[in-house]
Order: C-alpha cells, then sequence, then structure tokens
C-alpha cells in the first residue's frame, strides 16, 4: 500500500473515532491501520534501541526517538514505514484529526491553545501564528516490556496531542 493509499484509509478512519471523555478526552480507533500495513509494521518493529525509562504514567517502557538516522533503518528494514510516516505527517490526515478533535481540544485546552494548532493544520496565518504558540512535533516508537504498564494519565502541558498506534 503505497503513502497516498495509506493517507486516504487513515482520513477514513478518523471519521469513526469514539470519544471517551474520563478522565479526559481520549479518541480511539479500533483497526485504524489496513490488516496488511499492520502486520508489516509489527513484523519489522525494532527489538533494540530503547532507552528505559519509568514515569507517571508508564512502568517499564523503553523509548526511541525517530530521528532521519532511525527511519532511514525502519524504511530499510520495511518500506511500509516510509508511508505510515509519509501519512502520519501529510496535510489530508492533519487536516482530518483537526476537524474531528477541534471541539474538544478547543473545550480542553482553550483558545490560546486551540488557536494556533487550528491554524497550523488548516491555513496558517502568519500573524495568528506570530502572536501564538510555536507548534512543533515529534516522532518516537515505544516498546513495553515484561508487565509493563500505561496508567491513566496527563501528558506534559506542553503536549496538545498525542497520537498513539499500537501494534500489539
Amino acid at each position: 500500500m503505497d503513502s497516498r493509499q495509506l493517507t486516504e484509509y487513515l482520513v477514513e478512519s478518523v471519521s469513526t473515532m469514539k470519544l471517551e471523555s474520563d478522565p479526559f478526552p481520549v479518541f480511539t480507533v479500533d483497526d485504524i491501520l489496513p490488516t496488511e500495513v499492520f502486520h508489516a509494521l509489527r513484523r519489522s518493529f525494532p527489538t533494540s534501541g530503547f532507552k528505559l525509562t519509568t514515569t507517571h504514567g508508564y512502568h517499564n517502557r523503553g523509548t526511541q526517538k525517530v530521528d532521519q538516522k532511525v527511519l532511514r533503518g525502519l524504511i530499510h528494514s520495511e518500506p511500509t514505514w516510509g508511508a505510515f510516516f509519509s501519512s502520519v505527517g501529510s496535510r489530508e490526515f492533519l487536516g482530518a484529526l483537526r476537524k474531528r478533535l477541534s471541539p474538544h481540544l478547543r473545550k480542553e485546552r482553550g483558545l490560546r491553545v486551540y488557536l494556533p494548532w487550528a491554524a497550523a493544520t488548516s491555513r496558517p496565518s502568519r500573524t495568528l501564528l506570530r502572536q501564538s504558540l510555536e507548534l512543533s512535533s515529534e516522532f518516537s516508537l515505544d516498546s513495553l516490556g515484561t508487565g509493563a504498564t500505561i496508567h491513566p494519565h496527563r501528558d506534559a502541558s506542553r503536549k496538545l496531542v498525542t497520537l498513539m498506534f499500537t501494534l500489539a
């Protein structure tokens, strides 16, 4: 599946998101990835290079930032990783997320936080972005070890939206 097809699939999946509001807004989508993409990513998921961390929300968690070197290695081991990262970062997918999450994000975080994100994922307004927060994104891979847990928690206030794709 190429990145265009995967992007279309992900955009369609966003419309099926379910909202859970307790203890805070969480959107979930079952089977957000096509079966063949899921299996390709799972089969080629790295088994080393993780830094073990234990934080408030996680126990026995390994994290690996996805920089250009890691991304090249992932794509070399399985080209589907390239389509995945391209699709998740696409304007179409981010626009679909913006449309679906906006009402809840605005209610939860307020206009000061919501407006820069809404502007950056639709038609950027230099004036708005200059007057507001700087937005950035990062990718990381997490691996949960034996006995690992993810407890309900809020991410750091600097994080506006966190996307988690579970390959279990």
